[in-house]
């Protein structure tokens, strides 16, 4: 019995380290490594592009403020429950009838 089961955990190891092989198919790379420092180079690029961006404070532009207040309003209201009509729910798929009874 305990052969048996020694013999499972080892198959079981086997299987589960051989089921993470094939995320190394593409010559040694993940998706993780594919994309590692994405972010930072971007951040380079756009300080490269314009070093002198840290220096404005004005205001940003290009977006008026009755937009801004629309979609902050939008945004919050994404967030209310709406109550559906009385008899129908989605959840059991039942439907009163206009009599009231299922």
């Amino acid at each position: 019995m305990k052969i048996q089961l020694t013999g499972i955990a080892v198959m079981l190891g086997v299987l589960l380290c051989a089921s993470t092989a094939s995320a190394f198919d593409d010559g040694g790379y993940s998706r993780t490594s594919k994309s590692w420092g994405a972010s930072a180079r971007a951040v380079k690029n756009a300080q490269i592009a314009n070093p002198d961006a840290g220096k404005v404070t004005g205001p940003v532009e290009g977006f008026d403020g009755k937009a801004a207040e629309n979609t902050m309003d939008a945004y919050h209201d994404s967030f209310t429950v709406e109550k559906g009509r009385e008899g129908y729910s989605l959840d059991s798929i039942s439907v009163v009838s206009p009599g009231g009874q299922y």
